[in-house]
C-alpha cells in the first residue's frame, strides 16, 4: 500500500495559516486603500492553510492507523524465518582438534 507524504503539506499549511493571520493583522493595523484587499487575501490564505493542515493530519493519521497491520506482517515474516531450519555444518573428514573449513590460521612469526 502506498501512502502520500504528509509532513510537507502539514508544514506548508502551518506556514500558510500563520502568513494569512499575519496579513490580516497587518491589514487591521494599517490605514489605506488596499487594506480590504490585504485582509481578504489574508483570510483566503488562512483558510487555505487550515485546509492544508487538515489534509496533512488526515494523511498522517492514515499512516498511523496502518502501522499495526505492518507490524503484524513483520511479526509473521520474523516467525517464518525463525521456524526455517538452520543449515547443518559438518566437520567434514578432518579429525577432531584441527580447524574447520573456512578457518584462516594466523601466520607464524
Amino acid at each position: 500500500m502506498y501512502f502520500k507524504p504528509s509532513a510537507g503539506i502539514f508544514v506548508g499549511g502551518l506556514a500558510t495559516s500563520f502568513g494569512g493571520t499575519l496579513l490580516i493583522l497587518m491589514a487591521a493595523n494599517s490605514s489605506g486603500e488596499d487594506t480590504g484587499f490585504m485582509a481578504l487575501a489574508g483570510v483566503m490564505a488562512a483558510i487555505a492553510g487550515i485546509i492544508m493542515l487538515c489534509i496533512g493530519a488526515a494523511r498522517a493519521l492514515r499512516i498511523i492507523d496502518a502501522l499495526p497491520a505492518a507490524f503484524r506482517n513483520l511479526d509473521r515474516a520474523q516467525a517464518s524465518q525463525q521456524q526455517a531450519p538452520a543449515p547443518q555444518q559438518s566437520m567434514g573428514s578432518q579429525p577432531p582438534g584441527y580447524p574447520q573449513q573456512g578457518y584462516i590460521q594466523p601466520p607464524v612469526q
